[in-house]
């Protein structure tokens, strides 16, 4: 299912795959050691709910962490939420974070606890698995943009049950002949407009001419 994503870059000083060179980005194919300058990551966030276990951004200072307890409210639908982060434990309202869906940043680990199936055993069983990773395609495409001040901050995103991930840009931009057709269908499916043909081209050549 396609969802709606935002797409950040933000600096790192671990192994990257983008790198900045004189107002320039580039792509590091084969990234070897830590602290190389000018590192960065893409992180895309939805509007999903957080879970335990997410990763988040935060939205007042783009730190990132993980989400460790959630604490509910009787009286409020809005939840706060414990995040661990590099440095420390905070408490926040879910408000001020973004669920991560996907990054290409490796470090982001997806914890998961599964009981033993046994009903005699009660061991907890620990998963772990990558964040969905962009494809290079997205990644360069998103490079070339980038280097023409076109900053890609918006895009559609699907997830498959194998953590795989496929992008499409949002279309932000339409031709006349593009608006045209969009309108056909939109009046197509309305009922009782057969007879109002006529009046419809005619709105289309006032409102859209060229």
């Amino acid at each position: 299912m396609w969802k709606n994503s935002s797409v950040v870059m933000l600096p790192t000083n671990k192994i990257a795959k983008i790198y900045t060179s004189d107002d320039m980005s580039y792509m590091d194919n084969n990234p070897t050691y830590i602290n190389k300058p000018n590192g960065y990551h893409l992180y895309f966030t939805s509007n999903e709910i957080i879970k335990k276990g997410d990763w988040c951004i935060c939205s007042v200072d783009k730190s990132i962490g993980r989400v460790i307890k959630i604490l509910s409210h009787n009286k409020s639908k809005i939840k706060d939420i414990i995040i661990r982060n590099t440095t420390d434990d905070i408490i926040s309202s879910e408000n001020n974070f973004k669920k991560i869906i996907a990054s290409t940043d490796l470090l982001l680990i997806k914890e998961t606890s599964t009981m033993s199936a046994d009903s005699f055993d009660q061991t907890v069983y620990t998963d772990k698995e990558y964040l969905p990773h962009p494809s290079k395609l997205f990644i360069e495409d998103y490079i070339i943009n980038y280097n023409k001040d076109n900053i890609i901050k918006k895009i559609l995103i699907d997830v498959d049950d194998n953590n795989n991930i496929t992008i499409k840009k949002i279309k932000d931009s339409w031709n006349r002949e593009e608006v045209i057709r969009l309108c056909n269908k939109a009046w197509l499916k309305m009922p009782n407009t057969s007879n109002m043909l006529e009046e419809f081209n005619d709105w289309i050549e006032s409102n859209l001419c060229n």
